[in-house]
């Protein structure tokens, strides 16, 4: 029978030899180390604590202490019993980078105090060892705590309104209950983050014409194809399912446009009808001022180099038909999806004798942000301005890291300008807990942002921006790397890529504080 017993926090010992850490000579000295090895996790699990109480599915596992009567050195639940005795007395964390934080803490813990715990007392260190390896390390045949794997951790955030990752919606869709698949979908588990560099990829969907729709969870194939659609899913995945598959053959954008290449021969981009006069070329209608030029999906544009799906249609004459009078008419080429999300791009023609001339896709210029309309923004305040103006001139492929890094700020800044020109209020479990903007981290204030420009999430611009937590080519991970990775060095195409996700948001956000 298990022995429960509620034990006060002063009568509960850290264990000195802990695991985590070297051995310590006191109880002060193992306090101060834990506070030292787990830094701001350990204030997070003190303010998780405050908040939601300890978890009642795992009990602190302790013996009574041999050399101190009435006392239990703990084995299990050294962390939350070392957040817990910190915020009854932070002059425990004094001289540490924590020690403000702690403070703090323990305001709110004075307020409300947790002076005893239900421990779960087993004879001995020995006895501890054998529950506490179950907990701890993997394995064991099943015996021991199994963690959710990629495919359980996206189902848990879809039902938390997050959006789906590319490789688990690919891999749920080729499920088919088969030993074969099953053997692919085991191997490809621990490497999605890999596969989703590829999907994520504006260059996927342009050039095989798979769309992923990551809110409503749904994969859809642009000749209506789905066996083909799937067949092609298939080869892909079990491609990167290789034991020989290497990380260095998708590690560049580069490398992973080559891979993606490998496979347009299984393309299900969707192929438009020939013209109907198909011995007249467009370029010759053009020149001679009459008829229309069209480009047939999958076709390379001429301009930009990029694939286009759609119509491009020339006006001839002296402008008839143009609402400018000056012989213009609009036109869109399109990759897949919107600009923003994939680099496709919305052009004007303009005829008169001189070809065809359309406005230049937006990934296919050297500045870190568009220079021309309709890409953009309305931005204001000095520094603001002039932030906008460093990333609309600095060239991506000379100053790459300086360009990652100068995004992520003006990302940052024009946040924290929409926050203060609108009040947003701080988030209420943050506010109850004394914290300002200023301590809150880029993807709550990114969340809140998002929340207050489009409070019903109709606007799939903003899809983007709902998934800045996921660790996707534009998600904050990515962005924190491009300043706290020492190995990691960023690709002049995917930051202009990141840009053009992040475009929508910005844009909104801008025109909102800045109204005309």
């Amino acid at each position: 029978m298990r022995d429960i017993r509620d034990v006060k926090i002063a009568d509960l010992l850290v264990d000195q030899a802990n695991y985590r850490l070297p051995p310590q000579a006191n109880q002060r000295d193992a306090i101060r180390e834990m506070v030292r090895d787990q830094k701001r996790k350990l204030t997070v699990l003190g303010l998780d604590i405050l908040t939601h109480g300890l978890s009642p599915s795992e009990l602190l596992l302790a013996s009574e202490s041999t050399d101190q009567p009435g006392k239990f050195v703990v084995y299990e639940g050294n962390r939350r019993v070392t957040a817990l005795k910190v915020m009854e007395s932070p002059e425990l964390a004094l001289g540490l980078p924590t020690e403000q934080a702690f403070k703090r803490l323990g305001e709110q813990f004075k307020a409300k105090p947790i002076r005893s715990v239900d421990v779960c007392v087993v004879p001995d260190r020995e006895t501890a060892m054998f529950w506490i390896q179950r907990r701890h390390t993997t394995g064991h045949n099943g015996a021991g705590v199994e963690g959710w794997g990629a495919m359980a951790q996206d189902r848990h955030d879809r039902d938390h309104d997050r959006p789906a990752r590319r490789a688990i919606m690919a891999m749920e869709l080729l499920e088919d209950g088969s030993d074969e698949w099953r053997r692919v979908s085991t191997r490809l588990e621990p490497r999605t983050t890999t596969v989703d560099r590829v999907l994520d990829m504006p260059y996927f969907e342009a050039t095989l014409g798979v769309h992923f729709d990551t809110q409503e969870v749904v994969i859809e194939f642009e000749n209506k194809d789905q066996q083909a659609g799937e067949d092609l899913l298939r080869r892909i995945l079990t491609e990167m399912a290789d034991p020989i598959f290497k990380f260095e053959r998708v590690e560049t954008a580069d490398d992973r446009r080559t891979f993606i290449d490998s496979f347009s021969s299984y393309s299900v981009k969707k192929k438009d009808p020939p013209p109907a006069d198909a011995d007249t070329s467009a370029s010759d209608s053009a020149h001679e001022g009459k008829g229309d030029a069209t480009t047939a999906a999958g076709a390379p544009d001429a301009n930009s180099g990029q694939t286009g799906t759609g119509t491009q249609t020339t006006n001839s004459g002296s402008g008839a038909g143009s609402p400018t009078g000056s012989g213009e008419s609009s036109g869109t080429t399109s990759g897949a999806g919107s600009a923003s999300d994939t680099g496709s791009s919305t052009g004007s023609s303009t005829s008169g004798g001189r070809g065809t001339r359309k406005r230049k896709d937006p990934l296919q210029r050297d500045t870190l942000a568009p220079t021309k309309q309709p890409y953009l923004l309305r931005v204001s305040g000095l520094r603001m301005s002039k932030l906008y103006e460093e990333c609309k001139a600095l060239k991506v492929d000379k100053h790459r890291n300086a360009a990652a890094v100068l995004m992520r700020v003006f990302l940052e800044l024009s946040t924290d300008q929409f926050i203060k020109i609108k009040g947003l209020p701080v988030p209420t479990g943050m506010a109850q807990n004394g914290k300002s903007w200023d301590d809150v981290k880029l993807k709550p204030k990114i969340e809140a942002v998002t929340a207050a420009l489009d409070p019903r999430k109709v606007d799939r611009g903003l899809d983007s921006a709902r998934s800045a937590g996921a660790d996707f080519i534009h998600g904050i991970p990515t962005l924190h790397r491009y300043v706290h990775g020492l190995d990691y060095v960023p690709e002049p195409s995917e930051l202009k890529a990141t840009w053009e996700r992040w475009h929508p948001y910005l844009h909104r956000l801008h025109e909102t504080i800045n109204p005309l």
